[in-house]
């Protein structure tokens, strides 16, 4: 087609395993002014999609939200009457959002006052007109008796044949088959599936750390590796190999997925976040596990507990350092690890 490019994209990642991380809301507490959390922010989406983060979760860990709330407007002038954690699922949802879906999907807030300061991500999701892809996102216009009609960010919506359409505005992922002029609707992790390709981060705002890591009421793990993060940890260096846990290998033999989170603590720590959770929801450990009273408890809820900075040379290490730092040495070999592990055991079943 004369005038589009081909975009095909060479980000590939491995299909089978989903990346998350989890940040606490105080991640933008450290600094008191709308523009310099927005900058925070979008330092945090630009990390994430770097090193093919596929959900961030936003921990919650404001004492009292109605003071949280109050002090934010008088710190940025009244500009915004949100959260930490709200503003953080607003600016971080904004930068994965298509540029060609944003006014359409993303209503004026003034969040976003400082939005067009952030650097966007150029995630392979976030195509241009003249890109050609296997996949588009897009968001449906209009209903039509056969489907609907949904912008993909071409000049006209496509038409996508469907027996329930999805409500109006609301954001899909679409096949795109050219040739036959065919157009389906799938699932967001399609393009992951089927050609391994990143496609943007999914935002989730929890309310502690048992939100983030359990469902079902505390009875059910989200994830099938949890690795912390924290100066308490165990010394890990990049030449350190990393071993999945047990439970991680047995949901890649079965289903050939696995889910991993690695858990950042903030300004206080991931052991004062676990404290609080404690505070707000209960023990999230069993009463045989041992308990101190500090946090140091932290670590039995992870399969990991690591410290990448175990020779600093600064008195602290700031969060958007030490995310930067985590995703570098482990988002990598973490997948490694889990392939390679999956790929003996396959060895040793065939045998």
């Amino acid at each position: 087609m004369p005038g589009v490019v081909r975009r095909d994209s060479s980000c590939k990642i491995s299909p089978g395993v989903e990346f998350a991380i989890a940040v606490p809301s105080s991640y933008v507490s450290v600094v008191s002014t709308l523009v310099d959390r927005t900058r925070l922010v979008s330092s945090l989406a630009r990390a994430c999609g770097i090193f093919r983060v596929d959900e961030i979760v936003i921990i919650d860990d404001s004492l009292n939200d109605s003071e949280l709330v109050k002090k934010e407007n008088n710190d940025v002038g009244g500009a915004s009457s949100s959260s930490t954690s709200e503003l953080m699922h607003r600016l971080l949802t904004y930068l994965d959002t298509p540029q060609y879906l944003r006014r359409r999907l993303i209503p004026h807030h003034a969040d976003l006052a400082y939005a067009g300061k952030m650097p966007t991500l150029d995630a392979p999701h976030q195509l241009r007109k003249t890109d050609r892809a296997t996949y588009r996102e897009g968001a449906v216009v209009a209903h039509t008796p056969q489907g609907a009609m949904v912008d993909v960010g071409l000049d006209e919506p496509v038409h996508v044949h469907t027996n329930k359409a999805p409500d109006v505005n609301e954001r899909v992922t679409v096949h795109m088959d050219d040739a036959k002029q065919t157009y389906a609707i799938v699932s967001r992790d399609t393009p992951r599936e089927q050609l391994g390709t990143y496609w943007g981060y999914r935002v989730r705002r929890c309310r502690g750390l048992s939100e983030c890591l359990y469902k079902d009421n505390n009875e059910k793990r989200r994830y099938d590796w949890v690795i912390g993060t924290s100066e308490h940890g165990k010394a890990y260096a990049p030449v350190d190999d990393i071993t999945p846990p047990r439970a991680a290998l047995k949901r890649r033999a079965k289903d050939k997925k696995t889910r991993v989170v690695l858990l950042f603590g903030g300004v206080r720590g991931l052991e004062a976040l676990y404290m609080l959770d404690q505070a707000r929801c209960g023990p999230l450990l069993p009463s045989s596990a041992e308990r101190k009273g500090d946090g140091a408890e932290a670590a039995h809820l992870c399969d990991d507990y690591l410290n990448f900075c175990p020779r600093q040379g600064s008195r602290t290490i700031r969060t958007e350092e030490a995310i930067l730092i985590g995703l570098a040495l482990l988002r990598d070999p973490v997948a490694n690890a889990l392939s390679s592990s999956s790929s003996s055991s396959e060895a040793r079943t065939s045998k």
